[in-house]
């Protein structure tokens, strides 16, 4: 029964839970942040933050650093039309709580965006970054052999390649090599973090006729055996 006024009074019978006027609950949305495009925010408009070290899915952010970067969750995440509840899911850190995913990144708030207006910025350390719904390649981190690695990563965690054989704007990977080193493409205009470069990623026409994402100038490839998100077990094979 949908509640209406006669003079100044309501009429009795009138719930805050009636159905005609309850309004749905959304977890998460998007929100348009001038020149940086698409951002993933609360019901509360709070921007939501990538850790770049979170690349292989488990949480690098601990003890201190959930103060500045506390998690974001939700039980059952209700998302707006334009995005995907498939996208979402959760993980249980090693505290026994609980924290929010995106295409397997790792959901956090910045602790100080209540305070100062920081959703203006991005890169903040040059390790956490808007989540945003459409990046073509992200930056990530993580130890490889005893040190640690800056590295681009497409969003859902795979890693790409360079061909030392190949030439500028050239790939001569072909045959047997693009079996165990397929193209990576995921077009032409890239959707950086803008603390990366946008123009250093462009596009060729590959010798198996299909196009290919390269870094200036330098094509790129997955690798086969990276099975995992964050995998970067191609960096140990010679060419």
């Amino acid at each position: 029964m949908a509640c209406t006024l006669v003079g100044a009074f309501p009429l009795t019978g009138c719930r805050d839970d009636d159905p005609a006027t309850e309004v749905e609950k959304i977890d998460v949305n998007l929100s348009n942040l001038s020149n940086l495009g698409d951002v993933l925010v609360d019901e509360n408009d709070m921007t939501l933050y990538f850790f770049i070290k979170d690349v292989g899915g488990l949480s690098m952010c601990e003890d201190g650093c959930l103060y500045v970067w506390p998690v974001f969750y939700h039980v059952d995440i209700s998302v707006a039309n334009a995005l995907d509840t498939i996208d979402f899911g959760v993980i249980t850190r090693n505290d026994g709580s609980k924290q929010a995913t995106y295409k397997g990144w790792l959901l956090s708030y910045h602790g100080r965006d209540a305070v100062v207006n920081y959703v203006n910025e991005e890169g903040i350390g040059g390790i956490w970054y808007f989540a945003k719904p459409n990046y073509t390649v992200i930056l990530a981190n993580q130890e490889v052999h005893g040190q640690g690695v800056d590295y681009f990563v497409y969003p859902l965690g795979d890693t790409p390649y360079f061909f030392t054989n190949d030439g500028q704007d050239v790939s001569y990977c072909a045959d047997g090599c693009l079996t165990a080193w397929p193209i990576f493409n995921r077009g032409l205009d890239a959707i950086v973090p803008s603390i990366l470069t946008a123009s250093d990623f462009g596009q060729i026409d590959s010798n198996n006729d299909y196009k290919q994402m390269t870094f200036q100038g330098q094509p790129l490839y997955y690798f086969v055996q990276d099975q995992n998100r964050g995998n970067v077990n191609g960096g140990t094979v010679e060419n």
